[in-house]
């Protein structure tokens, strides 16, 4: 006989739960209330910016088919009083009209005379081995002349004072990277209350009250505003060693505080706004995208949480799987280091993947220990895995022939 029943088994678990969310309850209570909050402070208590010929603030804004919003977010910044920006706008191969009002808004900007600079990114490629969101963060870095750099997106609206006031308080923390968290507007009690939920169960990841602590591990990012000197993004090696991370911002964010940089978070009701959540499917896409990201791609703890949700065992969730035939060449005495800029390269790869449709995937790896890159293909059948991969080693030795 068990030393206890299965009911108390389970009262136990409960009242461990209770007592592990009123602990976690109490420790957040006590300590948020030490972070700054800009709303409560007087801008004349801040010291003031450095006078400087060049920008003052570079502020980099991708966007990906976001027409309906880009135009309000670049005008906020354009409104800007208080601080000299460098704004670069990047168009991130838009198939809408992103681009097209990044050019109109720039050249009313130079018209009217403003004290802010304005230039607009076009990309039409991504390179491989990038994802869209970070090439775009490093290309607009790469323009940026001021002393710090403002990586935001492209929905989110500033108050006219709000980057004035970031960078004085930046200034008086004396941070190397500062996290102004934004303003969510809502529209229904809905979005409030999935919001409540997620910033509840964020609080077992990060404790935002620890985050200036360089002893703590806690560390923070935020893509609607993301903060930092333009050294210290130099230092910590930029978005570059960040290319494939979907949570770009949050691990900009965790490169900052292990390189032992002064991190500092605040508040500021209103002074960065944006809609976060839109509505049921809002929330839908948002865990879609970043659902896998946030557990490091485990996917050992997704297979066991699709097991809890359909009851299925291992066994059965393994006979759902579709093998397909994989193709290996290795490509020795290349210069592997330029495996991931070459454009023609880029481009063949792309039109792999177009002839491989959803049917099959392309992966050059180059090796960690010799002048090599390996070509991987999966396809429905071997012969046209193989085929495909032959192709891309072709360009591979072409390009990259040491």
């Amino acid at each position: 006989m068990p030393f206890f029943s299965a009911s108390q088994q389970f009262t136990n678990l409960a009242w461990g739960l209770a007592i592990a969310w009123l602990w976690k309850g109490i420790t957040s209570i006590l300590g948020m209330p030490s972070i700054p909050d800009l709303s409560r402070i007087d801008p004349a208590a801040l010291p003031p910016i450095p006078e400087i010929d060049s920008p003052d603030l570079t502020v980099v804004v991708p966007a990906r088919d976001e027409q309906a919003v880009i135009n309000q977010c670049l005008r906020s910044l354009v409104d800007s009083v208080g601080v000299k920006l460098q704004i670069i706008a990047v168009d991130d191969r838009s198939a809408d009209r992103t681009g097209e009002l990044m050019d109109a808004i720039a050249a009313e900007a130079r018209a009217a005379k403003t004290p802010h600079w304005f230039e607009v990114i076009h990309i039409t490629e991504l390179p491989a081995g990038w994802l869209g969101k970070p090439h775009a963060l490093a290309e607009g870095a790469k323009r940026a002349t001021a002393p710090w750099i403002l990586f935001t997106d492209g929905d989110v609206l500033f108050g006219p004072r709000a980057l004035e006031l970031a960078l004085r308080q930046a200034t008086d923390l004396n941070a190397d990277h500062l996290v102004l968290a934004p303003t969510i507007i809502f529209h229904s009690a809905g979005e409030r209350a999935v919001l409540g939920a997620m910033q509840a169960m964020a609080m077992w990841m990060v404790r935002l009250w620890k985050v200036p602590d360089r002893r703590a591990r806690d560390s923070f990012g935020a893509g609607a505003f993301n903060m930092i000197r333009r050294d210290v993004y130099h230092a910590v090696g930029g978005f570059e060693t960040l290319r494939l991370e979907i949570l770009e911002d949050l691990f900009l964010g965790m490169r900052v505080k292990r390189a032992g940089f002064a991190q500092r978070i605040i508040l500021g009701r209103n002074l960065a706004r944006l809609r976060w959540i839109d509505g049921t499917f809002g929330i839908v896409g948002l865990v879609e995208k970043n659902g896998f990201a946030v557990t490091r791609f485990r996917t050992g703890l997704h297979l066991l949480a699709r097991m809890a949700q359909t009851g299925r065992t291992l066994a059965d969730l393994a006979a759902l799987v579709q093998r397909l035939p994989q193709v290996l060449v290795n490509v020795p005495g290349v210069d592997k280091a330029r495996a991931g800029g070459d454009p023609d390269l880029a481009r063949a790869i792309a039109a792999a993947e177009a002839d491989l449709g959803e049917t099959g995937r392309v992966l050059l790896r180059p090796s960690g220990t010799e002048p090599l890159v390996r070509v991987m293909v999966e396809a429905a059948d071997t012969e046209h895995a193989r085929r495909v991969a032959d192709q891309l080693a072709g360009v591979v030795k072409e390009r990259l022939t040491l």
